[in-house]
């Protein structure tokens, strides 16, 4: 199977897309903006209900958008009279196999070759192909019913890729599989997109799966795009307080505050001991007047202060009384509360030894150090490395 020309390769794009659904009017999404370049994988995540499912049935034209325009490549695919999903030149792997089961693999994939009017000459040849790059070879006389779950899924995915589509849609793919199965299935994915170059949306509610398979990753709420990235840039700067809680494993740590913009420079203080520096002097970008907000910061960010050579002025100290500890086998996660009762987790490696139900400072990398209005929005504020840009 050879990769698609620059040409043939499919961009889509969503511009203000609404989709509601009768009777009571829940929202698929909700004026909608999204480019999906071409040739990328994109990783679409977030909690359920949070439109995922629709954005892959409205690429498909399995679902209607009620406004709005969707485009893929060139060509408006809404509208009057919509593109069916036949000739979208789409391909969908669902998160069962979802394959005709008194067929063989082999039957399953001619039945769509011919469902696309692929000359008979070529059908066996092009089953060949793709049951090489895909790996299923072996199991072609099988039934769905005797292969394992990897299996399955692999001949799913050689069914949707052996007529060449221009854009591949899965649907949670490997939520059904085991851990290491889904590890290994992920990469393959990824090599397979690189190699075909196909356009790929892959909807996962898992965000370890999201930022490990995705070229960006879109991160969805409510029927709309919260942020939109590369998985470095999702991480690493959370556009909103939603988007950093729900990446990381164990989450971010959340300290509430104020922020202090004055003659003597801009500072987070917890009114509980801790305060961190954010510049020496004051910054025209920050208010003025102190102002609520929500600190993050990472488990991995945080050490126990005993030994840790930086001093307080540069990595401040916070106090922490140890709840429980989790042994990770590489590593150790301190889970504790500072003294006014927030949650907050420690990661750290596994020769540390700290007891449970002791009290310990722990050092905060200042630099890594998330800020956020104390609001419902949680929009992301200047830290300390970027306070100056």
């Amino acid at each position: 199977m050879t990769a698609p020309s620059p040409q043939g390769m499919a961009q889509i794009s969503f511009d203000k897309i609404t989709r509601t659904y009768p009777p009571r009017g829940v929202v698929g999404v909700r004026d909608l903006k999204l480019t999906i370049r071409a040739g990328e994988l994109l990783a679409l995540v977030g909690p359920s209900g949070g439109g995922k499912s629709t954005t892959l049935r409205l690429i498909a034209g399995l679902d209607q958008p009620d406004s709005g325009t969707l485009r893929m490549g060139a060509s408006i695919v809404n509208g009057r009279k919509p593109v069916p999903p036949f000739n979208r030149g789409v391909a969908m792997v669902f998160q069962d196999a979802a394959m005709y089961p008194h067929m063989t693999v082999r039957r399953n994939l001619t039945f769509v070759l011919r469902q696309h009017s692929v000359s008979h000459d070529t059908i066996s040849p092009a089953i060949h192909d793709i049951a090489a790059l895909v790996g299923v070879t072996d199991v072609l006389d099988r039934r769905p019913g005797e292969l394992s779950g990897g299996q399955a899924q692999r001949a799913a995915l050689a069914r949707a890729l052996v007529v060449q589509p221009k854009v591949l849609l899965l649907d949670e793919p490997l939520s059904n599989l085991d851990a290491p199965l889904r590890q290994r299935l992920r990469q393959e994915i990824r090599d397979l997109q690189k190699r075909l170059r196909i356009t790929t949306v892959h909807v996962t509610h898992d965000q370890e799966e999201a930022l490990a398979i995705g070229d960006r990753v879109a991160v969805m709420r409510n029927g709309q795009i919260e942020q939109i990235g590369t998985p470095r840039e999702i991480y690493v700067q959370p556009c909103k307080r939603f988007v950093a809680t729900f990446f990381g494993d164990p989450p971010i740590n959340l300290l509430r505050g104020q922020l202090l913009n004055d003659q003597d420079g801009a500072r987070f203080d917890n009114g509980q001991g801790l305060t961190i520096n954010l510049l020496k002097e004051r910054n025209p970008h920050l208010p003025s007047v102190p102002v609520d907000v929500v600190l993050g910061i990472r488990p991995h960010d945080a050490t126990p202060a005993d030994g840790f050579p930086a001093p307080p002025d540069i990595w401040p100290r916070l106090s922490i009384a140890i709840e429980h500890r989790e042994w990770l086998g590489d590593r150790v996660l301190l889970r504790g509360r500072t003294s006014d009762g927030q949650r907050f987790d420690v990661q750290t490696g596994m020769r540390q030894r700290v007891p449970e139900e002791s009290t310990i400072l722990i050092a905060i990398n200042p630099e890594a150090i998330h800020l956020f209005a104390a609001d419902d929005e949680g929009i992301r504020l200047p830290s300390r490395h970027e306070a100056s840009a």
